[in-house]
C-alpha cells in the first residue's frame, strides 16, 4: 500500500525537516513535491524515499524543491527490466545544484528483478563530484556503465568524504582502492560490495590506513591471501580496524581467519556470512585468539558456515572465550541443533544475543524483522 494519500493529509511542511518513506509511487511524489515547495517556510532538510522507480522528473523535481538539501537517500525496487524514462545523466546533472548535499544514496535494488541503472556513466557522475564537494557519505549501488574514473572524481573532489559505498559494480576495479591511499584519507568506513574485479592486491593498499571499517562483501576474487596482505607486517590498520565483512566469498577459509584474530587487535564486528571454507578450527581460533583478555569482539556473524559442525561451539566456554561477546549469527548452520547449549550461554551472559535465522548484525536494534534470542 502506498503511503502517498496520508502524507497528503497529515504532513505539516512548515516545521517538517525530515521526511522517510518507504512504499512511495514515485509519480505521485512528484505531484505531491511540486505542489508543497510553494508553502512558504518549506524548508526540508532530509529525504528518503523507497520507491517504485527513480526517474529525472524525480531528482529534478527535488533539486528543484529542496535547494538546501542536506541528506538524500532514494532507493527503487523496479518490477521490470524496461529502461523506458529511466534515470539519466541529466538527473544526475541536476544534482550539482545541491550544494548544501552532505550525504547521497542513489541504490537500484534486485529484490523485485535483476535490474541496474543503465542509461548513465561516468559523465554523470562526474557532475556530482563536481557540483557536491561537500559530501561526506557517498552510496552508489546498481549503476552497471560507472567504472573506476567515476567513482574515482568522487574519491578527488570530496575531500571530507567519511563513507563510501559502492554496491553491485562489475566495472569497479583495485584502482579505485589505489586511489584512495592518496587522496581520501578521511574515508573511515568502505564498502564495497559485489564488486567482481576487486581482487586481494587491493587490500594490501588500505594497510596504512589509521581508522576504517572494511566490507569486501561478495568480491569473489579475493582470498586468504588478500585478507593476509591487509595485515602485513602489523600495519596501522592492525589496530584500528574495528568492523570486518568479508561474507559470501568462497576463497575465504581457516587461513584468513587464523591472520584476523592473530593480527586485527580492535576488532568488534565480524561477518563470516556464507564463508563456506570455514571449519570448527577457525572458530575455535577465535575463541582462543593471543591476548584475549583484550579482545573486542563484540558480534560475530556466522550465518550458513556451512563448513561448521554442530560441536563448534560446546560447553563449558572458557572464561574469556568471546568475553565481549553480544550478538551471534548462527542461522543455517548445524550449530542451530545446539539451541539448549546457547540458553544456557544466554543465561550466564544476558548481554549476549544468538540468532539462529539469518539477520544481518544486531537483529535486536534497528530495522529488522524480529528478535530472537
Amino acid at each position: 500500500m502506498y503511503l502517498m494519500y496520508d502524507l497528503l493529509d497529515n504532513f505539516c511542511p512548515q516545521v517538517q525537516k525530515k521526511l522517510k518513506l518507504q512504499q512511495t509511487d514515485a509519480r505521485l511524489f512528484v505531484l505531491w513535491l511540486d505542489a508543497v515547495r510553494k508553502i512558504p517556510l518549506f524548508n526540508l532538510r532530509s529525504l528518503s524515499l523507497v520507491l517504485d522507480f527513480i526517474s529525472d522528473d524525480l531528482l529534478i523535481t527535488v533539486v528543484h524543491s529542496l535547494p538546501h538539501l542536506v541528506e538524500l537517500d532514494l532507493e527503487d525496487r523496479p518490477f521490470t527490466l524496461s529502461s523506458v524514462g529511466d534515470l539519466t545523466n541529466i538527473g544526475l546533472q541536476a544534482l550539482k545544484f545541491c550544494e548544501c548535499l552532505i550525504a547521497l544514496s542513489i541504490v537500484r535494488s534486485k529484490m523485485n528483478c535483476p535490474a541496474s541503472f543503465r542509461r548513465e556513466d561516468n559523465k554523470g557522475i562526474f557532475h556530482v563530484s563536481e557540483g557536491c564537494k561537500r559530501l561526506e557519505s557517498v552510496k552508489l549501488g546498481g549503476f552497471a556503465k560507472v567504472t573506476e574514473a567515476g567513482y574515482t572524481s568522487i574519491l578527488y573532489s570530496c575531500r571530507n568524504l567519511k563513507k563510501f559505498e559502492v554496491l553491485t559494480s562489475s566495472l569497479l576495479s583495485d584502482s579505485v582502492i589505489d586511489n584512495m591511499t592518496g587522496v581520501a584519507r578521511s574515508v573511515v568506513e568502505l564498502r564495497l560490495s559485489s564488486c567482481s574485479l576487486l581482487t586481494s592486491e587491493a587490500l594490501e593498499h588500505l594497510s596504512s590506513f589509521r581508522k576504517l571499517e572494511l566490507c569486501i562483501r561478495k568480491c569473489e576474487k579475493v582470498t586468504d591471501k588478500g585478507i593476509k596482505s591487509l595485515f602485513h607486517a602489523d600495519r596501522k590498520i592492525c589496530k584500528t580496524l574495528s568492523v570486518l565483512d568479508i561474507g559470501y566469498i568462497p576463497k575465504i577459509i581457516d587461513a584468513a581467519i587464523f591472520t584476523i584474530a592473530t593480527a586485527a587487535k580492535a576488532l568488534t564486528d565480524l561477518s563470516l556470512r556464507f564463508c563456506n571454507g570455514v571449519t570448527d578450527a577457525a572458530v575455535q581460533m577465535l575463541m582462543d585468539r593471543p591476548n584475549h583478555n583484550s579482545s573486542q569482539l563484540q558480534m560475530l556473524d556466522l550465518c550458513s558456515c556451512r563448513g561448521l559442525s554442530a560441536e563448534a561451539i560446546m560447553l563449558p566456554l572458557p572464561l574469556y572465550a568471546f568475553h565481549r561477546l553480544c550478538w551471534l549469527g548462527i542461522g543455517l548452520t548445524d550449530i542451530v541443533a545446539k539451541r539448549g547449549i546457547f540458553s544456557a550461554i544466554c543465561e550466564a551472559r544476558p548481554r549476549l544475543v544468538v540468532c539462529g535465522v539469518c539477520c544481518d548484525f544486531g537483529c535486536c536494534d534497528g530495522w529488522q524483522w524480529h528478535k530472537v534470542r
